[in-house]
């Protein structure tokens, strides 16, 4: 078998096309002209749809929350541990209190409507409620 240097890998080379001679009403003229018929002149659009601009604060808002739920996660993987004291426990809680100060801030500049804010909400909670906890001495065995 013989290579050919042209040939272009998965290209498709035009075939000669052994049509038989059929006379004015064969049937592949006759399909032709209904295609063309059929087919039109311009082809209608679909409407484009807006897309949905997100805030600013809603950006700010995501940030927070993942801040929020990484932070949830080192604190509770610090208080499994038993080798971990209260004393270092201090400044992790420290920054769940800060950051739940902040996560109020923008959560009081979402508007009402948007699903962000009751899932901050949530978190904000939840991080107050490990606050509390350590501050009531909770955590003490």
């Amino acid at each position: 078998m013989k290579i050919d240097p042209n040939l272009t890998i998965g290209g498709v080379a035009p075939q000669k096309s052994n049509r038989p001679s059929g006379g004015p009403g064969a049937f592949e003229d006759m399909l032709s002209g209904i295609e063309r018929k059929t087919v039109p002149d311009t082809v209608p659009m679909m409407p484009s749809t807006a897309v949905p601009t997100i805030s600013p604060m809603t950006i700010k808002g995501l940030g927070m929350g993942e801040q929020a739920m990484e932070l949830l996660d080192g604190y509770a993987l610090a208080l499994s541990d038993p080798a971990v004291s209260l004393k270092k426990l201090q400044p992790m809680v420290n920054e769940l209190a800060s950051l739940k100060e902040g996560l109020d801030k923008t959560v009081a500049a979402l508007s009402d409507d948007d699903p962000l804010k009751g899932i901050l909400k949530d978190v904000g909670s939840t991080l107050e409620s490990e606050v509390l906890r350590f501050s009531r001495g909770d955590l003490l065995m």
